[in-house]
């Protein structure tokens, strides 16, 4: 006489068969399955970060006086297609490697001659055209009397007394507005120097050099006295220092109370960027697809942009 079978046990071993390939499968999935990390995956609107690499170019642009002669220590800053000083041979030839494209922005000047701001179209083997400048021509409104020549000297710090350089300085005389102003820009010293200037009350404002010149980036002004030949002058200013970029790319940056973007700039290979002096305020960073606001107060700000992208994640 044989037990009878419980019916729900006979129903489970009726399915033994189909149900054992199933349970291989999900071990065979299990014990060989890659580890799996939730957070490497991102989420389904985060776009990928895509660096696009910069594609270069070298200009050599002639600086010349209008007669045709080189435009002696003369300088030029470009501001597109990034912000970038050029450096000038003894043929008042202006070299730099840029972004490529087919124009260009720059403000250039020298002793004795005007502020010139202008652009210029690039061929495909970085050429351009001459950069012609003008001198500066002043009327005699001295009722006969020869004007009176006098070399004046700005001294630039921070509020710690530190040099600030590579600022642009005009220097306007109070009592002639229309006249065209003198310019220098500071030199590692902090020193801007107007050997051609008079001796006549000056009005002085202070701007980054490359920027336009609005009165949301100007960093300073003050009014000089006639008889006052050296003017030491403390500024409150910005600048910011950033590690961790990535490498050849574009770093593009504004103030948050304008529309417009401060000039670009090209990260290179260290991943470093040292931006400033500029005015405090709340600014604005780009680059690729990251953005980051931030607020730049007196003073030397540092910050590894690395941190700050995975804070904001």
């Amino acid at each position: 006489m044989t037990a009878k079978r419980n019916p729900l046990v006979a129903i489970l071993l009726s399915l033994r068969w189909v149900a054992l390939p199933i349970v291989l499968m999900a071990l065979v999935l299990y014990f060989g399955r890659a580890d799996f990390h939730a957070t490497s995956v991102a989420a389904p609107d985060a776009a990928p970060q895509v660096w696009a690499p910069v594609e270069l170019m070298t200009v050599a642009i002639p600086v010349l006086q209008d007669s045709g002669n080189p435009a002696q220590g003369a300088i030029v800053i470009f501001s597109e297609p990034e912000l970038e000083r050029a450096t000038i041979d003894d043929k008042g030839i202006a070299r730099a490697t840029l972004r490529k494209a087919d124009r260009i922005v720059f403000l250039a000047y020298a002793p004795g001659f005007a502020l010139y701001q202008g652009d210029l179209q690039v061929d495909e083997n970085g050429g351009t055209e001459a950069i012609k400048l003008a001198p500066i021509l002043r009327p005699d409104f001295s009722g006969g009397e020869p004007l009176v020549k006098l070399t004046r000297t700005v001294r630039l710090s921070d509020e710690q007394g530190e040099p600030l350089s590579a600022l642009l300085v005009l220097a306007m005389e109070t009592g002639n507005p229309e006249a065209e102003p003198w310019v220098a820009i500071s030199d590692l010293n902090g020193v801007a120097t107007f050997p051609d200037a008079t001796a006549a009350d000056l009005h002085l404002e202070i701007y980054p050099a490359g920027f336009e010149q609005r009165l949301a980036m100007r960093i300073g002004a003050i009014d000089v006295p006639a008889d006052q030949q050296e003017t030491p002058l403390r500024l409150a200013t910005a600048r910011l220092q950033l590690t961790g970029l990535p490498s050849d790319t574009l770093f593009a940056w504004k103030r948050l109370d304008q529309p417009q973007l401060l000039p670009l700039h090209r990260i290179t290979a260290t991943g470093k960027l040292t931006l400033g002096p500029v005015p405090p305020g709340e600014y604005r960073l780009e680059v690729g697809n990251q953005r980051h606001d931030l607020h730049l107060g007196v003073g030397l700000t540092r910050l590894d942009f690395r941190q700050i992208s995975a804070s904001a994640e």
